[in-house]
């Protein structure tokens, strides 16, 4: 055993060891009567621990700096792990706020499109809508949720035929179709794109649906246009050939006429067919007014006294049985219109309402009234902008007109009427003339519940002097004795207006070859006072002859007819030098009227 002792003052560290009786101890000391183990005595060894304290101290030294920095390490560690749990819950959050800084731009995202858009449930069930959804339906988002999708749209029991989500929902892809729904009156297009979890299991649909309704009325519209621009392309064309035949009638039927007796029968044949051709000519006149081929003879004035002639005419030629209700502002303001063109829209709109209640009467209204439409009002009426306007409104109690007619009605020789009772030309004409002036014509109908157009024309943003209309009065045929040189590639119309002009005394040389007459003018330039030549011609066009004939006679005045012609026009004209541009056909009046104004304003 060892232990730690002091003597004097010194350390000592003890070690002893015990001596115990033996048995041969206890054999050979019996008089001590002892017992083996007994404690005999020891041996004792003292060592001095001096040698030892530095040692001692040193370690004590070592183990304190060693505890020391594995302290500090510790500590330093504790902190190390506080500042990263600080980074940590400090990312944490800052994640946190980007998350819900991300839903909610997502949701302003959600909300900002203009489209409706829902979340549904593999049952239809809408769970989440955007707030152009809402505006939709007129409706709260807690109105719509939990509801089905058909529910909401169509207010059905069942899901529309061809509904794009039951394609998604089946296959998991994404499916597109354009639906129709007649309770809210509009067309969408719809489409359905899956939302699928970590296994490709469709859980939620994204059904977004686009409004087409406002797309499709105007693309109709467009196409509308562009029918009757094509149409009216095609009439024009027309017009120029018919124009020629319709001179060479006409022309020939008053010379015709001024050579037999006034009281025959064959005057009076020639009188039904020039008032025939002069319908012909007027007809013609309406499909180059549809087509915005002629030139309009717009003016400032107020509609009332068109609007109340027109009807004084009318009342005349309806049944009884159908009563005329007018009621025309005295005050409307002006328009720029041509009195004419305006007349014919009146008659045009109130013949069809008269001939839709002809069987069974009814009543035919009209007003005439100012008003000022907003940007809203005209959100669907391309041509126009707000501002203000004079309203024409014309309205019959008629059998009305269905759906799939009323798009076509002014479509040219369209016409549901029987045979006699109209070309269909009339509503186009009236389209025509209404766009020409920078207006609108739009209709509503129901069957058996009437009709009624409404014609929009642009008011005047200030008073200006009406030019007065009146009636045309009867004007003497001028004569004269000048020289003239005409030229037309129809002989019927060379002829006949060679015949009419030598009739009113003026010398005249006809040709039909633009090429015979050009050299004749070379020849004798100074033998004329007057050129008189068609537009159209083959090689040489009446441009080119003109231009040719003032290269010799820069003085000589000069007439251009025309049937038709989209090259030129009163600029043109003007460009050219031409005197005076007249539309074919011309009667003898308007003929020798052109010849005598050229010719005195040239004199």
């Amino acid at each position: 055993m060892s232990a730690l002792v002091s003597l004097e003052g010194e350390s000592y560290l003890r070690f002893m060891s015990p001596v115990t009786a033996t048995p041969g101890c206890v054999k050979n000391r019996p008089e001590q009567n002892l017992q083996v183990g007994d404690l005999l005595g020891g041996l004792s060894i003292r060592l001095p621990m001096a040698m030892f304290e530095g040692v001692r101290q040193e370690h004590s030294r070592i183990t304190f700096l060693v505890h020391s920095i594995l302290w500090l390490l510790g500590m330093a560690g504790i902190f190390w792990s506080f500042r990263g749990m600080q980074r940590r819950d400090a990312a944490i959050i800052l994640a946190e706020q980007e998350m819900r800084t991300a839903k909610e731009e997502l949701e302003k995202v959600f909300d900002a499109i203009g489209d409706v858009i829902t979340i549904q449930d593999p049952e239809m069930r809408i769970t989440g809508v955007n707030r152009a959804t809402c505006t939709m339906f007129n409706a709260r988002p807690e109105d719509l949720i939990g509801k089905h999708c058909y529910e909401v749209f169509r207010g059905a029991a069942s899901p529309c035929p061809n509904c794009p989500e039951l394609a998604t929902l089946k296959n998991g892809e994404v499916h597109v179709a354009e639906i129709e729904h007649v309770n809210l009156k509009k067309r969408f297009a719809v489409s359905a794109s899956p939302l699928v979890d970590q296994e490709g299991k469709v859980v939620k649909v994204v059904h977004y649906a686009r409004d087409l309704t406002e797309k499709r009325n105007l693309e109709k519209q467009l196409r509308q246009a562009q029918k009757m621009e094509a149409i009216g392309t095609l009439a024009g064309g027309i017009a120029h050939d018919f124009n020629n035949i319709l001179a060479a009638i006409i022309g020939f039927s008053e010379l015709a006429m001024r050579e037999i007796p006034t009281e025959s029968a064959a005057q009076t044949d020639l009188a039904q067919v020039l008032q025939a051709s002069l319908r012909a000519k007027e007809l013609v006149r309406q499909i180059l007014t549809f087509s915005r081929r002629t030139e309009q003879k717009v003016q400032p004035l107020t509609l009332q006294p068109i609007v109340k002639e027109a009807l004084k005419l009318l009342r005349a030629s309806i049944p009884t049985t159908i009563e005329l209700r007018q009621q025309i502002a005295e005050k409307c303001g002006m328009v720029v219109a041509d009195p004419t063109q305006i007349h014919q829209v009146v008659m045009n709109i109130c013949t069809n309402g008269y001939q839709a209640m002809r069987e069974l009467g009814g009543v035919l209204g009209i007003v005439l009234e100012p008003v000022e439409l907003g940007p809203a009002d005209v959100t669907n009426k391309m041509a126009l902008k707000p501002g203000k306007y004079v309203r024409l409104s014309i309205s019959d109690t008629g059998s009305g007109i269905d759906p799939e007619i009323l798009e076509r009605i002014f479509e040219p020789y369209f016409t549901t009427k029987k045979q006699g009772d109209g070309t269909g030309l009339g509503l186009s004409v009236v389209h025509g003339i209404i766009q020409g002036l920078g207006g609108h014509v739009s209709v509503y109908s129901e069957p058996d519940q009437g009709t009624t157009f409404h014609v929009y024309l642009p008011g005047l943003p200030s008073q200006a002097d009406i030019l007065p209309i009146g009636a045309v009065t009867a004007v003497q045929i001028p004569t004269g004795n000048e020289r003239v040189l005409v030229v037309d590639d129809e002989e019927g119309v060379m002829v006949a207006e060679q015949r009419i002009l030598t009739s009113l005394g003026y010398k005249v040389r006809g040709f039909t070859d633009c090429a015979e007459a050009m050299a004749e003018f070379f020849r004798h330039s100074e033998a004329y006072d007057l050129v008189i030549t068609d537009m159209n011609m083959p090689k040489i066009s009446g441009a080119e002859l003109i231009t040719a004939i003032r290269a010799t006679r820069p003085d000589i005045p000069v007439i251009m007819c025309t049937g038709f012609s989209e090259i030129m026009n009163e600029e043109k004209a003007h460009r050219l030098k031409i005197n005076k541009l007249v539309m074919k056909p011309l009667t003898v009046k308007e003929l020798a009227q052109a010849v005598r104004q050229v010719l005195e304003a040239t004199r």
